[in-house]
């Protein structure tokens, strides 16, 4: 996990932030949802990340579209909003299964036997959302789902921008695949 993070201008220093608490601070506020994007070993906390530039649908726009390829899914980890939707298309020649292991109600378990299948799901509640296909038990994706428009996914070195965040404290939440959530409060 990189030491720094862009916040607008602002570089926000991460290091020696203790908190992991599952049960984040939900007031509104700033997101940054950060995951591993290795496909060999995900589980490594020097993992390196995807980068997504911020550029936010409003919920009920342009879905979140995740793809199987290869009997992975790509992208590994992604930001969604609460209203949007989230497209899972099979691009493989052989059947998937999704499986959400939702805690808050954004549950799913349905079956894509035939490439150029799309499964399409509209999010309905903010969490950290883990998708896997129980046939091909390494295929994992996650999607951060949040309820403001303030959220990215870091790039390979750990760095992210979040655009036009206004002025005053805001608390930045972080996640990572194995080190899981930290929080910090930064002033914009």
């Amino acid at each position: 996990l990189a030491d720094e993070f862009l916040v607008g201008e602002r570089a926000v220093d991460l290091r020696g932030v203790e908190e992991r608490d599952a049960a984040l601070d939900r007031r509104p506020g700033v997101d940054a949802i950060v995951g591993s994007h290795s496909h060999t070993n995900p589980a490594s906390p020097e993992a390196p990340y995807k980068f997504l530039p911020t550029t936010v649908a409003g919920p009920g726009n342009t879905p979140v579209v995740i793809n199987q390829q290869d009997c992975m899914y790509a992208p590994h980890v992604v930001g969604a909003r609460v209203g949007q939707t989230l497209q899972l298309k099979n691009d493989d020649e052989t059947t998937h299964n999704l499986h959400s292991l939702s805690m808050a109600g954004n549950d799913f378990n349905t079956s894509q036997p035939m490439k150029g299948m799309v499964f399409e799901f509209k999010l309905k509640a903010g969490e950290m959302l883990h998708v896997k296909c129980d046939i091909h038990t390494w295929m994992i994706a996650y999607i951060g789902v949040v309820d403001n428009p303030y959220y990215a996914v870091s790039g390979a070195d750990g760095s992210f921008t979040i655009s036009n965040v206004p002025p005053g404290r805001h608390t930045i939440r972080i996640w990572h695949e194995v080190l899981g959530p930290m929080m910090q409060t930064v002033e914009v």
